[in-house]
């Protein structure tokens, strides 16, 4: 990559200048949308025990089965709400009815991407479940490992598949073209995409504590620590939006 500030902070404010106000939007749309399900499910469930439509013999299995059906809606509707932000960042000043036709394109491709990303994610982070179970048993030396194994995996996984995402929806990829695209613009430059990726997680993390910390203040505390989480949302995705632009300006 060009010799440019080794942060994107500038660049990540600049993205979030010209689309935060859709952006929000379309965080407030998807959080409706997530408790008017979380409602309805909650209704149903209670109604078809209620009615004796199901019995409570079976309350541990249907409860299992809901459960699982609650995490797949949930899934589901986590992927149409990133198709429109990453949408609205790769096309500023989009409409919105145009936004969702792009959700209709994309959808099975992102979907799958998704899907096998969130396996491989699952696969690379044993190692920190691992060390929990090490630091338990006070094997601190391997715990450490382990802990420094998983969270090695994690990031590199992070920094390799960082394009991949957008490139569905920027180049109209398929899955697997674009975890082989997204492999191939980021190798040459891992370094400096890992220390941006090392960087934001740092900056959410210490975000997210500032937002738990200020939720007990009397009366304002809840309304910060809403501002501080939405903003956070926002600029995480901005952010790993500028690192895209940047592979994308020197490699496509």
């Amino acid at each position: 990559m060009e010799n440019k500030n080794t942060f994107l902070f500038g660049e990540s404010f600049a993205i979030l200048k010209k689309t935060w106000a859709d952006l929000i939007l379309i965080l407030f749309l998807v959080i409706c949308v997530i408790l008017g399900l979380f409602i309805i499910l909650s209704g149903i469930y209670y109604l078809l025990f209620a009615s004796g439509l199901v019995s409570t013999n079976l309350f541990y299995t249907f409860r299992l089965f809901w459960t699982i059906l609650t995490y797949i809606l949930s899934f589901l509707i986590a992927v149409i709400a990133q198709i429109l932000v990453i949408t609205h960042l790769i096309k500023p000043g989009i409409d919105f009815k145009t936004n969702l036709s792009q959700v209709k394109e994309n959808f099975v491709s992102f979907l799958g991407l998704s899907i096998i990303l969130n396996i491989i994610f699952f696969l690379f982070t044993l190692p920190i479940y691992v060390a929990v179970f090490l630091f338990i048993y006070n094997n601190f030396v391997l715990g450490v490992i382990a802990l420094a194994l998983g969270f090695a995996l994690t990031i590199a996984l992070t920094a390799y598949m960082i394009a991949a995402p957008f490139l569905i929806i920027d180049k109209n990829l398929k899955v697997i073209e674009s975890l082989t695209k997204s492999f191939q613009l980021t190798h040459k430059h891992i370094g400096r995409i890992t220390i941006n990726i090392i960087i934001l997680a740092i900056t959410i993390v210490i975000l997210n504590s500032l937002s738990i910390l200020i939720i007990s203040i009397p009366g304002a505390g809840l309304v910060l620590s809403t501002v501080i989480s939405i903003f956070l949302i926002l600029f995480a995705f901005s952010y790993i939006y500028a690192i895209y632009q940047e592979i994308k300006s020197n490699e496509l």
